[in-house]
């Protein structure tokens, strides 16, 4: 290509401004989500970073962040009572019953349901009953009693219940639905007062929406005194009937009107910073990150994560970050796979995931009932359509449950050359500090992560494929959204546990760099006085300083080449793989001319000096190492050496959540230790330390942690002035 071209490929700055959706979009949310919810900030609390707001449902503007905010961390919602969506629920009821009372015959208010619509009823407040009692057939096991094994009985989780009552509110309002403005309010003085139905896990294929599901929240409005809720303070939840639940908050059940219950129950940017984390740990390169490289094959979700990693890369001191071809010593010429190509790998899936954002976020906010009123045209008319057939859902579930297996896999791919000592560049067996052979600490963590993959692997199978004819063939297509989104749900928990697994690995690994980087530090220096001391008298300066860094260099490469070697042995192998260069030395004619003019001493037995010299190299070599590890355990610190967005990952692990750099051996909770000097709290389990990590990804704690991620990454673009 010539110089002087200006084609779009060579233009690698960072312009693209759609490739930042994904990140912006995130970012976003976490501050909407954070902004929201009681969990993280309080209406009241000024030392929060934010004040808490309150979700205002209008049935247009409802987003993925308000809803978790609401869903998981109990944030506050209230309905826009403006006259305008008001006016709009009113009318859709006046509309209705105006056409009931005309005599017309409406779908499932005066007919039948599915492939019974042919049957018609002069009884439609009956009807609303018996569609209840149709749809109220699920099981429900006793052992759903207890709330916390809920999620491995029969009933769905309450922040899921939660949410469909946040999104069927939302919709209701649009006023298409001929629902009362009192029958929305009752559902949302249900949330506020945590009142949350007990609603069966399976039974719906979610073809006329989810109807099984949902007809249990309706049983709850009615007060049924065989339809149960969750009641009581976190860490006492407990089972109610509805009836009970009502008549203790005061509530007056709802006796339905026609169509009321048709209306009623018509859902990877941190694997990206710990792969820059891993590429750290690896001591790997960022020249794979290079805006070039991925303008020219200028994928808007590979450009994007590509410079996620690379900016979060910037500023570290484990990474070798000149470009072209150059390597370190000791290492590949380029990376593996596993990191070298992540950007191409996570970029599709961050573009698959934008689609399925927005597809989500239409849904949200779309009205899903059959039939459907129009207030808006004079005369009022009503619809008999599809809306409630949900596969808009099941294409955004199916994308992300691909899209988190992808990203399982890379992890997966990344743990494992991490824990593969034959793969780490020279990072101990184990990831373990103490001698090899003495302590396997990492082996189950590596056996636990390919039991997590396999499970993910088996979850990112769709669930459309498997599509069944049901209700008199009435439902011969059907979207089965709500099995995809559990089967996405259980996808999440599972990849979740694999980056809580990686992020103490790499953690742990960047604590042993930590001390690799000090040691190698603290040996160099004594290289050359060890080398002064022992043959100064044999060889003139210049060629002793020669002599010494070449040593210096073989001691250098030989502290990662010997992790896997009992300390003892490994420093007198590293010192005795240095002998050569001595041997040599003593050989060289050159030196022996000037040993024969006298102009250097004279030595008698080379082989006695040199071995002398690889005793005392070695013995400072251990005694060094032992000294570092040792001071190292009781204030442990790689922060230093990590780029901006690991070391903000390695601060929250170490001192917000607590989980220590572990010891080895000394740190099983049975083991003896005579470390009194080191006050580490009760010693915990590997299981243990990850769980906290793994708690803090799932219950949102690290949502700030994110968000202060993001919010340096997109600070490093460059502006084009």
């Amino acid at each position: 290509m010539a110089a002087n071209s200006s084609t779009p490929e060579i233009e690698y700055n960072q312009k693209s401004q759609p490739a930042r959706n994904h990140r912006a979009i995130l970012l976003r949310e976490m501050q909407a989500i954070l902004s929201h919810s009681s969990k993280f900030a309080t209406e009241n609390d000024s030392s929060s970073n934010y004040s808490r707001s309150i979700v205002l449902l209008d049935g247009k503007s409802l987003n993925q962040a308000e809803l978790t905010a609401v869903a998981r961390y109990g944030a506050t919602c209230r309905l826009n009572e403006t006259p305008k969506v008001v006016n709009n629920v009113q009318k859709s009821l006046e509309t209705f019953h105006h056409e009931l009372c005309s005599g017309k015959s409406i779908y499932g208010v005066n007919t039948g349901f599915g492939g019974s619509a042919d049957l018609t009823s002069d009884a439609p407040e009956d009807l609303q009953i018996a569609l209840l009692q149709m749809q109220q057939c699920a099981i429900i096991n006793s052992s759903s009693q207890d709330p916390s094994r809920a999620l491995l009985s029969s009933t769905m989780p309450e922040d899921w219940v939660r949410g469909a009552i946040l999104v069927r509110c939302n919709s209701l309002m649009r006023g298409h639905s001929a629902v009362r403005l009192e029958v929305i309010e009752t559902l949302i003085q249900l949330l506020e007062l945590n009142l949350i139905p007990v609603i069966p896990l399976r039974g719906s294929i979610s073809a006329s929406g989810d109807l099984c599901p949902l007809s249990y929240i309706a049983g709850v409005l009615e007060g049924n005194p065989d339809i149960f809720v969750w009641s009581g303070k976190a860490g006492a939840r407990h089972m109610v009937s509805a009836e009970h639940a009502l008549k203790k908050a005061n509530i007056s059940p709802i006796t339905f009107q026609p169509k009321e219950v048709l209306g009623l129950i018509n859902d990877g940017i941190l694997a990206q910073i710990l792969t820059a984390m891993t590429v750290e740990a690896l001591m790997g390169s960022s020249a794979s990150f290079h805006p070039f490289i991925h303008s020219i094959r200028p994928h808007e979700g590979q450009i994007e994560s590509a410079h996620s990693i690379e900016a979060s890369l910037k500023g570290s001191k484990l990474v070798h970050h000149s470009g072209g071809g150059e390597t370190k010593v000791n290492h590949l010429a380029q990376d593996r796979y596993a990191t070298r190509t992540s950007p191409q790998w996570f970029g599709p899936l961050l573009e698959d995931l934008l689609l399925a954002h927005k597809q989500v976020k239409v849904e949200l906010n779309s009205t899903t009932d059959n039939p459907l009123i129009d207030s808006s045209h004079d005369p009022p008319t009503i619809h008999n359509g599809g809306n409630f057939q949900a596969a808009s859902l099941t294409s955004a579930t199916e994308k992300t449950r691909y899209a988190l297996q992808m990203v399982g896999r890379i992890v997966f791919a990344q743990s494992s050359e991490l824990l593969n000592d034959s793969m780490n560049n020279g990072l101990p067996p184990n990831l373990s500090p103490d001698e090899p052979g003495v302590s396997f600490l990492s082996k189950g963590l590596d056996i636990n992560m390919a039991a997590y993959m396999t499970e993910l692997g088996f979850l990112a199978n769709p669930v459309s494929s498997h599509v069944q004819s049901a209700e008199m063939g009435n439902q011969a297509v059907n979207s089965v959204a709500l099995i995809s989104a559990r089967q996405t749900h259980q996808a999440i928990d599972v990849l979740s546990l694999m980056l809580a697994t990686h992020t103490w690995t790499l953690c742990q690994a960047v604590d042993l760099r930590a001390i690799q980087v000090q040691i190698e530090s603290e040996i160099l220096p004594q290289v050359h006085g060890t080398c002064s001391d022992s043959f100064e008298k044999y060889f003139q300066p210049d060629t002793l300083t020669h002599l010494t860094k070449k040593v210096e260099d073989i001691i250098k490469r030989g502290l990662l080449d010997a992790a896997k070697v009992q300390s003892g042995q490994r420093y007198h192998n590293i010192a005795e793989s240095a002998q050569k260069i001595w041997y040599e030395a003593f050989s060289d004619p050159e030196r022996k001319a000037l040993e024969s003019a006298g102009h250097v001493q004279a030595i008698s037995d080379p082989i006695l000096a040199v071995r002398d010299w690889t005793k005392e190299m070695a013995r400072v070599m251990l005694v060094t190492s032992k000294s570092v590890k040792e001071t190292y355990a009781v204030t442990p610190d790689a922060s230093h050496l990590l780029g901006k967005s690991s070391s903000k990952v390695y601060r929250f692990v170490r001192e917000r959540l607590g989980v220590p750099f572990c010891r080895g051996l000394a740190d099983h909770p049975t083991a003896k230790s005579n470390d009194s000097a080191i006050s580490r709290g009760p010693k915990k389990t590997t299981g243990s330390q990850v769980s906290l990590i793994h708690s803090a990804i799932r219950n949102g704690d690290i949502l700030g942690l994110l968000e202060d991620c993001i919010k340096d990454i997109e600070s490093s673009i460059e502006v084009p002035k």
